[in-house]
């Protein structure tokens, strides 16, 4: 299995701690944030209004997904492909979830997030005119959020994106549509905290280290997505 995993991810060849600590590569004058939130909150959602708000503030964005870099880490191509069936997407989430936990496994707690380091080093090598706000969607361990405190200090900033469980049962309803609910509850206890494993997932041990909490929950008046809006300008 863990000769699948890194025939050609490059996973060997993680970001060098000592080279990427050097005061001299960290940001100038870019922003790095992060999301995090439980399974179904919406970080992907609110991925897409602040990319939004940035821009009309200025501001070049890049995203940085933490998933895609474990896909990059195997030759299954059902992890990139476009799939149709609730099932099939399941079956996908829930790899992805084995994967990340077998990256930590194998290296170390910070394995996921020095992926998203390497990519980031790679957006910030391309000379930009404009302020640079690096999104990454979304962490899922302290371990991550700890690296990437220590890399990026002050220029890391943290989004916990939240929202009631029954809110988010049906999104993910929605999105695992024929999926039977046990199967998607399970999904979401494993991403909340993963009691079989310490290089799981672990987002209910990380999202108190959050620096701004965004409520994406339900609007009371029509049961339409919340306008956070204020809430961006406040952050």
């Amino acid at each position: 299995m863990m000769a699948e995993i890194l025939s050609t991810s490059g996973v060997s060849d993680l970001p060098d701690e000592g080279n990427t600590l050097d005061p001299s590569k960290l940001l100038s004058g870019d922003l790095v944030i992060g999301l995090i939130g439980y399974a179904g909150a919406g970080c992907t959602d609110v991925y897409k209004r602040l990319d939004f708000f940035l821009k009309a503030h200025g501001f070049e964005t890049h995203r940085v997904k933490l998933s895609d870099g474990i896909a990059n880490c195997s030759n299954d191509p059902s992890l990139k492909a476009e799939l149709k069936s609730g099932e099939d997407k399941l079956v996908r989430a829930v790899r992805l979830q084995d994967l990340g936990d077998t990256l930590r496994a194998q290296y170390n707690s910070e394995a996921v997030a020095s992926l998203a380091l390497r990519e980031i080093k790679q957006i910030r090598s391309v000379a930009s005119v404009k302020r640079r706000a690096i999104i990454v969607d979304s962490l899922k361990h302290p371990a991550e959020i700890d690296l990437f405190k220590i890399v990026y200090e002050r220029s890391f900033l943290l989004i916990g994106v939240y929202c009631g469980k029954d809110t988010r049962l049906a999104r993910l309803q929605d999105k695992f549509f024929g999926v039977e609910d046990e199967k998607i509850e399970n999904f979401m206890k494993r991403d909340e905290r993963d009691p079989n494993s310490v290089f799981g997932q672990q987002v209910r041990k990380a999202f108190h280290q959050a620096d701004f909490f965004l409520d994406n929950g339900v609007n009371a008046k029509g049961g339409h997505a919340r306008d956070y809006d204020t809430d961006l300008r406040r952050f």
